[in-house]
């Protein structure tokens, strides 16, 4: 594995013989020449990496608990998962991490709030499983800047977090401790989420898109420069069978 960029927490993995504001050229990291890694989820200070062994390591800033342990590195170290859980899907917010584990739940860690104390609910200083999910088995997980979208297995979306432009798609701009589900779809089965820093998209199983959130940027699709507060069809798409969406900022 390959990492170049800004450097200045560790973030690229690289040791702390790298540890710098810029690493112009691709270079090796060296922890990956015996660790094969088959998944990397990268954020504003600090990355995940999830092995071939379905172990989860991370490495940078820790100044949120993003990392998942105490302390910053700028080598990868192993996350200790709850019950030592293994993980098949790993995602960053701007100063939180999350996991997909192969039970089907939702791992969190640091702040999804961006602030380090817990007055909002939406702290987790060390990893633990997210809230709201009961009876209900996860198959893909998307973060965005501030919040997080978790798909059940029986196509439905739920939203937690920050809210501020509606991008949790709820019809508000209620801030949300516990996961809810994202009540309009009922009827339209997802089969994919995506976030982008304060929107998100929603596949259905017919293939028509949905966007909410920030749309400052036009980039919900519609058209339009105004935010929604629901997921909201983008009809420049509705004679495609949309399969995949990948967000930017």
């Amino acid at each position: 594995m390959l990492g170049w960029g800004i450097n200045l927490h560790g973030q690229l993995g690289l040791g702390p013989a790298a540890v710098t504001s810029f690493i112009p050229t691709p270079q090796r990291i060296s922890f990956f020449n015996d660790h094969p890694c088959i998944q990397v989820a990268c954020s504003l200070t600090h990355s995940l990496f999830l092995l071939a062994d379905e172990y989860v390591y991370s490495a940078g800033n820790n100044e949120y608990s993003q990392l998942g342990r105490e302390g910053r590195t700028s080598v990868p170290e192993k996350v200790i998962l709850p019950q030592d859980e293994k993980a098949v899907q790993i995602a960053c917010g701007q100063h939180f991490s999350i996991c997909l584990t192969k039970n089907g739940k939702i791992v969190v860690w640091g702040s999804i709030s961006g602030r380090v104390t817990n007055d909002d609910g939406l702290f987790y200083q060390k990893p633990e499983y997210l809230g709201g999910f009961v009876g209900k088995r996860i198959i893909q997980i998307a973060a965005g800047y501030t919040h997080v979208l978790g798909l059940t297995d029986d196509g439905t979306v739920y939203a937690t977090g920050l809210n501020t432009h509606g991008q949790l798609g709820l019809g508000n701009t209620d801030d949300c401790v516990r996961a809810n589900p994202i009540g309009c779809l009922r009827g339209s089965p997802i089969i994919f989420i995506a976030c982008g820093a304060y929107h998100s998209l929603i596949i259905s199983k017919s293939g028509t898109i949905f966007a909410c959130g920030l749309n400052e940027s036009g980039q919900l699709g519609l058209g339009d420069t105004d935010s929604r507060v629901w997921p909201t069809n983008i009809k420049a798409l509705q004679q495609q069978k949309v399969t995949y969406g990948s967000c930017g900022e």
